[in-house]
C-alpha cells in the first residue's frame, strides 16, 4: 500500500492546515482514507527543500516550487507531485474509489468562479495572512513576496477592504450558489460529493483561518454555501498532522 506525504504550510501553534491549495489535497486524502502524514514547510524552506529532492520547478505558473505537494512511496518507487490539481489527478488514478470525478462538466466552472471571488476577496484575507496566522519568518517572505503582487504594502491594500469591494465579489459568489444548487445541492452533483465541491470548499475553509469576519459575510450570502461547507465537515476535522 502507498505511503503519502503531504507538504503543507504550517501556521502559528496551535499548528493547523490553513492554505487554499492544500487544503483541495488534504479534503482529497481525507475523503479517500488514504493513509499519509504531514510535513510542514515554511514559506523560505519550500524552493531549498524541494531543489534537494531532486524535483523540477513549475513551468506554469509564477513559482517554481510551490505547495501542496506530495511524496507518494510505494514500495521502491518514490514520487514527487508538485501543484492540486496534478496531485488530484494523480491520486484518483492511485485510488480511484471512492471517485472524485475529475471529468465533471462543473470542474473547470468552478476553478474560474473561485479564482474571481478571491481576486475581488483579496484586501479582506490577504493582510490577515501575515498578520495572524503565519509564523514570523514565513510572514516576512509574504510580505514582501505580496508587495510585489499588489504594488503596495499590505497595510495600505488593507484599507481597500471596504463594503464597497465585499460588495464586488457577491456576484461571482452568486453565481457559485447556482452552480451548488444545479442539481439539488448540497454538492454541485447533488447527493454525490465531487473535487469541484473542495475546490469551493478550500477556499471557505481558507476564509475561515484567515479572516472570520469574511468568512461569515460569505456565508450568508446563500445557504448553499453553509449547506456545503457542512456536508463537507467530516473531511475538514484532520486538519494538524
Amino acid at each position: 500500500m502507498a505511503k503519502v506525504t503531504l507538504y503543507d504550510l504550517p501556521s502559528k501553534d496551535p499548528c493547523r492546515s490553513w492554505s487554499l491549495n492544500p487544503w483541495k489535497t488534504r479534503l482529497l486524502l481525507n475523503y479517500k482514507e488514504i493513509d499519509y502524514d504531514t510535513e510542514w514547510v515554511e514559506y523560505p524552506d519550500i524552493a531549498p527543500k524541494f531543489k534537494a529532492f531532486g524535483l523540477e520547478p513549475n513551468i506554469d505558473g509564477d513559482t517554481a516550487y510551490t505547495i501542496p505537494t506530495v511524496r507518494v512511496v510505494n514500495g521502491k518507487t518514490e514520487t514527487f507531485i508538485m501543484d492540486s490539481r496534478k496531485i488530484a489527478t494523480a491520486l484518483e488514478a492511485m485510488f480511484p474509489t471512492p471517485a472524485l470525478h475529475l471529468d465533471s462538466e462543473y470542474l473547470p466552472e468552478m476553478y474560474n468562479l473561485v479564482a474571481e471571488a478571491q481576486k475581488h476577496t483579496r484586501p479582506f484575507w490577504m493582510p490577515s495572512v501575515p498578520a495572524d496566522v503565519l509564523n514570523p519568518v514565513s510572514a516576512e517572505y509574504f510580505y514582501s513576496t505580496r508587495l510585489k503582487i499588489v504594488g503596495k504594502s499590505l497595510r495600505e491594500f488593507a484599507e481597500e477592504a471596504t463594503p464597497e469591494q465585499f460588495e464586488k465579489s457577491i456576484p461571482q459568489f452568486e453565481k457559485i450558489a447556482t452552480l451548488l444548487k444545479t442539481n439539488g445541492g448540497p454538492f454541485v452533483m447533488g447527493d454525490a460529493v465531487s473535487y469541484a465541491d473542495f475546490v469551493f470548499v478550500s477556499f471557505l475553509q481558507f476564509l475561515r483561518r484567515s479572516d472570520e469576519r469574511a468568512f461569515t459575510k460569505v456565508l450568508a450570502i446563500d445557504d448553499a454555501f453553509e449547506k456545503v461547507y457542512e456536508a463537507c465537515g467530516k473531511w475538514l476535522e484532520r486538519d494538524s498532522y
